[in-house]
């Protein structure tokens, strides 16, 4: 159901629409040049958005959830909910993921010229690989195994403790 029903403009070359209902629900839009939303509701739900040449996207509701995306240029994702859950991504030049949730779980990659994948959780597992022209696995659980091997390009060395 849509609860935004109220005023509304509407200019031909740059149109711009606002309304406003009980709840507080507020939308604002303009033309597809500039475009930006701004939406507001009980739970103070935020959404803001920008054009093709500068998106952005916050959103916040009960559960504190916020996100926070660019462009393809420089494409960033921030996401962060009860479970302290926190997500950052950047584009296929420079693409890096970080999370962290609950189990304490952490994961951290590189694009493809420096790949770097970092995992933490409750049984303190912890993994870090590289690419292929330097490729490095490092693991550890309960048991305390540790492995370390490298590529073939390298001596191949596998210690377990």
């Amino acid at each position: 159901m849509d609860v935004c029903s109220g005023s509304e403009t509407t200019l031909n070359a740059n149109c711009v629409t606002i309304s406003h209902d009980k709840a507080n629900c507020v939308t604002i839009s303009c033309d597809e040049a500039n475009y930006v939303t701004i939406s507001y509701d009980e739970a103070n739900y935020v959404t803001k958005s920008d054009d093709n040449a500068y998106y952005v996207t916050i959103s916040d509701d009960e559960a504190n959830y916020v996100t926070i995306s660019n462009d393809e240029a420089n494409y960033v994702t921030i996401f962060d909910d009860e479970a302290n859950y926190v997500t950052i991504s950047y584009d296929e030049a420079n693409y890096v993921t970080i999370s962290d949730y609950e189990a304490n779980y952490v994961t951290t990659s590189y694009d493809e010229a420096n790949y770097v994948t970092i995992a933490d959780d409750k049984a303190n597992y912890l993994t870090i690989s590289y690419d292929e022209a330097n490729y490095v696995t490092i693991s550890d659980d309960k048991a305390n195994c540790i492995t370390i091997s490298h590529d073939i390009n390298q001596i191949s060395k596998s210690q377990k403790f």
